[in-house]
């Protein structure tokens, strides 16, 4: 007879979170998601201070090929998920 071995073991989920819970206390100086928050608006407000500064070039038609491609640099950074 063979033993069967499940990993459906209902306390699984708990122990990760608990574990998860464990390490993110752990850190010192500033919480993950304070630093986390700030890296993303700074994304977004970078994005914005380009988006501006394509749209002045692109307005020269001298700079457009300049501009063009930063314009879309900057809506990719506004537009990047709050992923870590």
């Amino acid at each position: 007879m063979a033993t069967v071995l499940s990993s459906h073991h209902p306390a699984l989920p708990a122990q990760l979170r608990n574990a998860a819970a464990d390490l993110g206390s752990c850190t010192g100086g500033r919480s993950p998601s304070v630093v986390r928050t700030l890296a993303f608006e700074g994304r977004r407000l970078l994005g914005a201070v380009l988006l501006l500064l394509s749209v002045l070039m692109m307005s020269t038609l001298l700079l457009l090929p300049i501009g063009l491609p930063v314009a879309l640099f900057a809506l990719a950074l506004i537009a990047a998920p709050n992923n870590p």
